[in-house]
């Protein structure tokens, strides 16, 4: 499960003050995130590239998506609505309110009759 020598980077051995060679952090930490079955360098790829696509997508196109909803329960719509009709009475000299939601004399019920 090592990784071949013509995929790992070039780095010659360094000496630290104790007089060891620098390890590979791969052969130190080898960590298996479920990417690739065999090399921990397109292993570790896989999972960086997965999460930073995957992190990135859902916060750009969840809050655009969130961002044109429409308006829930048509609020915003209903009180632009509301304040147009008030200017509107207001400008022809009707009352904001009547108690009749339709105009009476357009409106027509059958006779005794049926």
């Amino acid at each position: 499960a090592s990784v071949p020598a013509d995929l790992r980077p070039f780095a010659p051995p360094l000496q630290d003050s104790h007089g060891h060679a620098e390890v590979s952090p791969f052969d130190k930490n080898p960590d298996f995130h479920g990417f690739h079955h065999d090399e921990p360098i397109v292993d570790e790829w896989n999972m960086k590239l997965a999460f930073f696509f995957s992190i990135s997508l859902v916060i750009v196109v969840g809050s655009t998506f969130i961002h044109y909803l429409p308006d829930h329960g048509m609020r915003q719509w209903a009180r632009r609505e509301a304040e147009r009709l008030i200017v509107q009475r207001e400008a022809a000299g009707l009352p904001v309110l009547t108690e009749n939601y339709y105009d009476p004399s357009t409106i027509v019920l059958p006779s005794s009759e049926e």
